[in-house]
Order: structure tokens, then C-alpha cells, then sequence
């Protein structure tokens, strides 16, 4: 199956999962598994997870410096470099 494919058999399937019984859960999970070929925890998170939107927020530390002074730190590291290292920008 392609991702597309299993997107959409995913929101077909997720209502009757989400209000189900336990038992019932398990049999759902069964029947995604053999159809997909998905592992059983992979299944439930699909089912748990809503569709949002993605946010363009970047991940990981958060820049020091602006760019003012980036720009200063740049020019007196390339002021340091041997002039056969220097870059031309």
C-alpha cells in the first residue's frame, strides 16, 4: 500500500476505532495490521493522532547572535585566516 493509501484507509478506519471497547480495539488493530502490513504500535499511533497542519516553527537552539553581529564575528574570523584561506563573499 502506498502512504496515500493508507492515510486514507486510516481516517475511514479511526472514528470506529476511537469508540470502540478494548476487545473491539484489538480486533480493528488486527484487521489494519494484515491490510497494511504496519506494526501494531505504529497502528495505534495513526489512530491516535490527529491530521493538524504542520508549523514552519524551526526545531533545536535557538540562534545566539543576530546578524549584525554575526556579521562582525565573520569578518575577524576571516581576518584570522591565513589569505590563501579566506573565502570571497
Amino acid at each position: 500500500m502506498t502512504r496515500g493509501s493508507i492515510r486514507e484507509y486510516t481516517e475511514a478506519v479511526r472514528e470506529r476505532y476511537l469508540r470502540e471497547s478494548k476487545k473491539e480495539k484489538g480486533k480493528i488493530l488486527d484487521e489494519f495490521i494484515k491490510v497494511t502490513g504496519c506494526h501494531r504500535k505504529a497502528a495505534i499511533r495513526l489512530f491516535r493522532r490527529r491530521n493538524q497542519p504542520r508549523t514552519n516553527k524551526k526545531r533545536g537552539r535557538p540562534r545566539q547572535y543576530n546578524a549584525a553581529v554575526a556579521g562582525a564575528l565573520r569578518v575577524t574570523g576571516e581576518a584570522a585566516l591565513p589569505s590563501e584561506n579566506r573565502t570571497t563573499s
